[in-house]
């Protein structure tokens, strides 16, 4: 940056200590000397180090007495202008990049007294403050009181493609699938390891550099290094979020079957109404069909949405084997229509016409029934309410209270899912208390709209979103506290990679963009 041109020159901190954790291939050493430039700082290159180390070890001619060698090694290192490392007043730094000297400093930064011997080092560099130094431990051991501790992070498809990219432009490289796999296994026996494991610093701020470039990310640590703020955005998620019973139940069972058979295995529409999680089904060979007569063999199932009745008598004259995954709820709904409809009450449904739950308690109806989603005149003597088990609790109190002032009689059966009232109540609540609210969930499920529709209300900056890949950094501007909960057919897996990308928008609060 140059002089005068750079807006965060008249509001730097010069005395303060910043680490940057985070795995291998997250981009930390590149950011790090970015940061260090352009908070006008001091970059301490901890890989840099350990190379220096071992190349000394190798020099020495490997002894096996560790803790004698490191007592007895000169070394020294300087990062005024730029990297520096001298053994024996030598200056070796040309010699420390070599991929042999790299892997053996992988290797002896395992060892206690490697570790301790340069940990002394940063920490004595330290004392005066105004450095960045990045790597595995820095901000859970070298520094674990640091002013500042960032952790970075990207999916390991993302940071595999790094690390191959880099080894490209030196020359051939390993396949892709091979980078990928040395990644994770280096993840796993990073933080397996038993000294100085890769953790998560406590108070660090994460980023997920997934899909932002260096400049960006570095945008948005010195955004907080300005700030001043020790406080990171807070994030909330209700207590119910994810499958509900009848969802987790249907996947389990189709899945069992899936993996005890192996036969084809077909629902008749969406199994949920999630379509990520429908996807992962079909790669599976758990398939969607919107016509049950396109069956002729292999598994059906019934959906947790219920199944038409005519669907139901063609699966059985053909004889096809069943896996009936309808959600007990859903049935509870159907059993108390018949009974009304038994009883000479005219049924009403408040819910969607259009919901497969709706269409298949109405297809069992000998009479047909009447469906309402707002109040409406029902000219019957006896009238019997269902409700469909997603509704929100006011539209079906609602028409309830609407269709009393024309009956003579009126029996009344709440079968809203106890789990979806329960995580209305929550997201509501939630909702109160925070400054952005996020609802995830598949834009055609039901219960995750009526979520988004109740805390909408309540909290205008409420987004209803699928998975992480819709969020919008702007959304986070200035916010302190996020809200997440989900529907009831949302993985948790979704509903985890939202919050991990929300927590790469923690720069932004205070009013600062990302």
């Amino acid at each position: 940056m140059g002089q005068g041109n750079d807006p965060w020159e008249n509001h730097m901190k010069n005395d303060l200590i910043i680490t940057i954790d985070g795995p291998s291939g997250a981009g930390k050493s590149t950011v790090a000397r970015m940061l260090a430039r352009a908070l006008g700082y001091t970059y301490i290159d901890t890989g840099a180090m350990y190379r220096g180390v071992a190349l000394a070890y190798v020099k020495a001619g490997k002894p096996r007495d560790m803790a004698r060698f490191i007592g007895e090694v000169s070394l020294e290192f300087e990062f005024v202008n730029g990297t520096k490392v001298t053994l024996e007043r030598k200056d070796i730094t040309p010699e420390i990049r070599t991929p042999e000297i790299s892997l053996l400093a992988s290797k002896l930064s395992q060892n206690k007294e490697v570790r301790e011997y340069l940990w002394g080092i940063q920490r004595e560099m330290g004392k005066r403050g105004g450095i960045v130094l990045e790597g595995r431990d820095t901000g859970s051991v070298v520094f674990p009181d640091a002013h500042i501790k960032f952790f970075l992070d990207a999916k390991p498809e993302e940071r595999a493609k790094r690390r191959h990219m880099e080894l490209s432009a030196k020359g051939p490289a390993p396949d892709f699938a091979v980078v990928l796999a040395e990644m994770v296994e280096r993840d796993r026996s990073d933080s397996e390891r038993d000294l100085a494991p890769l953790i998560v610093p406590e108070g660090a701020v994460r980023i997920d550099t997934t899909g932002i470039d260096a400049r960006g990310v570095v945008d948005l640590m010195v955004r907080r290094v300005v700030s001043g703020d020790d406080k990171p955005m807070e994030i909330i998620k209700t207590a119910h979020a994810g499958f509900c019973f009848g969802v987790k139940r249907a996947i389990n069972m189709v899945l069992r079957e899936r993996e005890k058979t192996g036969e084809p295995i077909y629902t008749i529409g969406p199994i949920i109404h999630n379509p990520q999680m429908v996807r992962m089904l079909q790669e599976k060979g758990i398939s969607p069909v919107d016509d049950v007569t396109r069956i002729k063999d292999g598994i059906v199932v019934f959906r947790t949405h219920g199944i038409k009745k005519e669907e139901k008598a063609y699966i059985r004259e053909k004889n096809l084997r069943v896996i009936d995954a309808t959600c007990p709820f859903v049935k509870r709904v159907r059993n108390h229509a018949l009974g009304l409809e038994k009883e000479g009450y005219t049924v009403v449904i408040v819910g969607d016409e259009k919901h497969p739950e709706v269409k298949s308690v109405l297809s069992y109806l000998r009479n047909g029934g009447i469906v309402l989603q707002k109040s409406a005149p029902v000219r019957a003597k006896k009238i019997g309410v269902v409700s469909q088990t997603t509704l929100d609790t006011d539209t079906f109190t609602g028409v309830a209270r609407g269709l009393m002032e024309g009956a003579q009689e009126i029996r009344i059966y709440n079968t809203i899912c106890e789990s979806t009232q329960v995580r209305q109540k929550e997201a509501a609540a939630l909702s109160s208390t925070v400054d952005v609210m996020l609802i995830v969930g598949g834009k055609n499920s039901s219960n995750t709209t009526k979520l988004y529709t109740i805390v909408k209300k309540i909290q205008p900056g409420s987004y209803h979103i699928e998975t992480e890949e819709d969020l919008r950094p702007e959304w986070f501007t200035g916010a302190k506290r996020v809200g997440i909960t989900g529907g009831a057919s949302t993985p948790d897996l979704i509903i985890d990679l939202v919050e991990r990308r929300v927590n790469s928008f923690r720069g932004s609060s205070n009013g600062r963009d990302c």
